[in-house]
């Protein structure tokens, strides 16, 4: 086999050596949540990309591969990267001068493509010591020759480039020093019944974890869960207890898009020995049919800001007050941002030593119209039957996953407010905090909760500290 002048030769070695510390970098733990996908193994596309920053090789200067000087059409400079790594090792020693090619560009391309192959090697022969392993159901093997070189990183850029060879899946390794799982089948995107369990009408815009990408399995993790609390005030002599729940049916119109109807239920019933205390005056018991319809935006696998796109329409009546609300809403749940090769602001989990910490962030604008008062105080003193507001809401999360006896605890904060821009409400807002264990492998939680502020369903002004038992699907 005849090799270009500049390359490094090929040697043949018994074991990998270590890894070079451009490769170290790419292949960092600070990059994991950039890298992994749902399944977790690596996004070949933006690992290659950073592998170029890495050498200092711009992709988009790279010239034609000499085959492909006649071709009109565009190609990714990504694709014409890899191209130009797998081409270099026929490259014969009196064609060099002829590629177009810098003396620069030769030098990163001889380095990129024997570097990843040693890094190959070295994931093979040490997978307890890097944060990235090789899929074991895609074995590499001997790599210690130049044709077992070009195999290992045909395979490697397989999911781009395509071929024959199985794609050489490289996976991510977990706090836990797990390593994902193999991926399962893909599910139909089209056409699919969906069944839903939450707390929140707009928590039907998060999809089953398993189902999803990774973002999807942060979301779920912070979704509401249909919930029943109970509250004993031995001080005021009052007792309350609390239910709410939304069902939603719908159907998967795409890979993004899904529509529900739904019926949400929200109940809180008070009881006091207080003389003179009307209990039923402080009882909620809303029903609220309705509609919604959710899509996805954005690309997690590269940057810039996703989330998921919600159009919900329903009417609410609490059958305690004889009061009827007709809504509708527009809003963008789990909005996050990704900046370049870092992570996601609000859609990952950081770390600070311990502590593991993320975020949960709305926005929404909602429009209703008061079509019977009955007995509700804040409705009866409208004059303007219509209201109409935007608002948002802000949720942190707190927890201790490396330390066993706590992992399943979590504590959350959050905010939500709605100002109000025509009408006669006041700008409702609401606090919650929680302090939430999540029993193992299952989707049950039970914690305790304090909220404070006005519910955003009937408006009606709460301040209740209750033990919460929560399911969600």
């Amino acid at each position: 086999m005849a090799v270009a002048l500049c390359i490094v030769p090929l040697h043949v070695y018994a074991e990998a050596s270590s890894p070079s510390p451009e490769l170290t970098a790419v292949f960092s733990e600070a990059n994991q949540a950039y890298f992994c996908d749902k399944e977790g193994s690596t996004k070949v596309a933006p690992l290659f990309g950073q592998v170029g920053l890495a050498y200092q090789l711009n992709f988009a200067a790279l010239p034609r591969l000499p085959g492909d000087q006649d071709q009109t059409a565009p190609m990714p400079a990504d694709v014409l990267a890899m191209r130009w790594v797998l081409h270099w090792g026929s490259v014969e020693a009196g064609d060099v001068d002829g590629l177009g090619l810098t003396a620069a560009q030769q030098s990163a391309i001889q380095s990129i493509r024997y570097d990843l192959a040693e890094h190959l090697a070295w994931l093979a022969e040490n997978p307890k010591e890097s944060k990235y392993r090789l899929d074991p159901t895609t074995p590499l093997a001997s790599i210690n020759t130049p044709d077992a070189r070009d195999a290992a990183l045909r395979r490697l850029f397989a999911p781009v480039l395509g071929g024959s060879e199985a794609p050489l899946r490289i996976l991510c390794v977990f706090r836990d020093g797990t390593a994902a799982p193999p991926k399962p089948p893909a599910e139909p995107s089209d056409g699919r019944v969906i069944v839903a369990l939450r707390g929140k009408i707009d928590d039907l815009a998060v999809v089953l974890a398993p189902a999803g990408s990774e973002r999807d399995v942060e979301a779920f993790k912070k979704a509401s869960g249909a919930n029943l609390s109970f509250t004993d005030d031995d001080v005021k002599g009052s007792s309350v207890l609390t239910a709410e729940a939304v069902v939603g049916v719908g159907t998967q119109l795409g890979p993004n898009d899904a529509a529900f109807l739904f019926l949400h239920y929200l109940a809180s019933t008070s009881e006091t020995q207080a003389p003179g205390d009307d209990d039923d005056s402080k009882d909620i018991r809303a029903l609220s049919p309705g509609l919604m319809y959710r899509r996805s935006f954005g690309d997690e696998d590269g940057q810039g800001a996703y989330g998921t796109f919600t159009a919900v329409a329903y009417q609410t009546d609490d059958m305690a007050k004889d009061s009827t609300i007709l809504r509708a809403r527009v809003g963008l749940v789990d909005l996050a941002y990704l900046p370049s090769g870092a992570k996601a602001v609000c859609g990952a989990t950081r770390t600070a030593g311990p502590l593991d910490f993320d975020c949960r962030a709305g926005l929404f604008a909602e429009y209703g119209r008061v079509q019977d008062a009955g007995s509700n105080t804040d409705f009866q003193s409208l004059v303007d039957d219509n209201y109409a507001g935007i608002g948002g809401e802000l949720t942190l999360r707190f927890s201790l996953p490396g330390v066993k006896p706590l992992a399943p605890l979590s504590f959350s904060i959050g905010y939500r407010y709605m100002r109000i821009l025509s009408g006669d409400l006041e700008n409702p807002g609401r606090l919650s905090m929680d302090l939430t264990y999540a029993i193992p492998d299952s989707n049950f939680s039970i914690g305790l909760s304090q909220t404070r502020g006005e519910n955003f369903e009937t408006f009606e002004e709460e301040d209740l500290t209750k033990v919460v038992f929560a399911f969600k699907y």
